[in-house]
């Protein structure tokens, strides 16, 4: 997914965090022909600081903690609750309307 350029008081925020990445890619690559590993590492670690706030504004990341609710036991349990709760041909148009709302997305 790529992020849509929003202007910001006359400032392309996408263009100048682009251009910033690129600015920090030839700092990299011009210390590691010259042998700076340190600076080469500093670049590095400036590229993940850019591709985690590319990632925040194009919405692929967030700061919020991420759970797996499929994982939660209690879900679990009660999604074969109430499975077991239908009479079995209950269960086959449940199933077939499941894998249907999974094609379509």
């Amino acid at each position: 997914m790529k992020p849509e350029p929003v202007e910001v008081d006359g400032l392309n925020v996408v263009n100048a965090l682009l251009e910033s990445r690129a600015r920090i890619l030839s700092v990299y690559d011009e210390a590691r022909q010259t042998g700076d590993m340190r600076a080469a590492i500093q670049a590095l670690q400036c590229e993940v600081s850019q591709l985690t706030l590319m990632g925040k504004l194009s919405g692929q990341f967030s700061d919020g903690a991420q759970i797996d609710i499929l994982m939660n036991p209690e879900l679990y349990n009660f999604e074969h609750m109430l499975v077991e709760t239908f009479d079995p041909e209950e269960r086959v148009k449940i199933s077939e309307r499941w894998l249907r709302m999974n094609e379509e997305n």
